[in-house]
């Protein structure tokens, strides 16, 4: 079956004349999470309590001393700093998610880029649940 659609063109008209986009540029720094990829389960959007997961992106590296710093996880009730990193770079970070968690989580990296600095975060874009 071949079907063939044509616009009405005074629709066309209409839209192109009514629209309109306006460029903005952020200067701004601040993290922006572009994955979230679990290691045990080899699933992305999808976390496994007890197990490593890799967030990828720009901008993600915090201190993992500083308490307001790091990777949170919320449940929609309890905000949870995950506590334990074996990578923490400007592109990549691996962290354990602690076992408790459970249900559709909304992830967010909180940092400081400078000493004194303004406390920046950014949250995952979609999220995640149980694998």
């Amino acid at each position: 079956m071949n079907v063939v659609a044509q616009q009405d063109r005074s629709l066309v008209t209409a839209v192109a004349i009514q629209s309109s986009y306006a460029r903005q540029v952020s200067d701004v720094k601040a993290p922006i999470i572009n994955s979230f990829y679990d290691v045990s389960s080899t699933a992305y959007d999808r976390y496994t309590t007890g197990s490593v997961v890799r967030l990828k992106g720009k901008h993600l590296r915090f201190n993992p001393a500083a308490v307001d710093e790091g990777v949170f996880v919320d449940d929609g009730t309890t905000d949870t700093r995950l506590v334990v990193y074996s990578v923490v770079g400007d592109r990549q970070i691996d962290a354990l998610v602690p076992t408790g968690i459970s249900g559709d989580l909304t992830v967010t990296i909180r940092t400081h880029y400078t000493p004194g600095g303004d406390l920046r975060q950014s949250s995952y874009q979609r999220q995640v649940s149980p694998a």
